[in-house]
């Protein structure tokens, strides 16, 4: 895992709920949230105000995928 993916879930891993999770596919760069909408809108926020630059979000089945652009 490099530098941004830990900033980014050392950032995003206080707002996790108990049964929530968030991990990194290194193959891809996704990050995975498996969390309720509540849950994604902080992390969104968290985001925004980390500056990662554009991100995307998807819904894949029962979690979201957070594309960087």
């Amino acid at each position: 895992m490099n530098f941004f993916e830990n900033r980014v879930l050392e950032s995003v891993s206080p707002v996790l709920n108990s049964g929530e999770r968030a991990e990194f596919f290194a193959d891809s760069g996704c990050l995975f949230l498996e969390c309720g909408l509540s849950t994604l809108s902080k992390v969104v926020r968290i985001l925004a105000k980390m500056g990662v630059g554009k991100f995307k979000v998807n819904s894949v089945g029962d979690e979201f995928a957070i594309d960087f652009i």
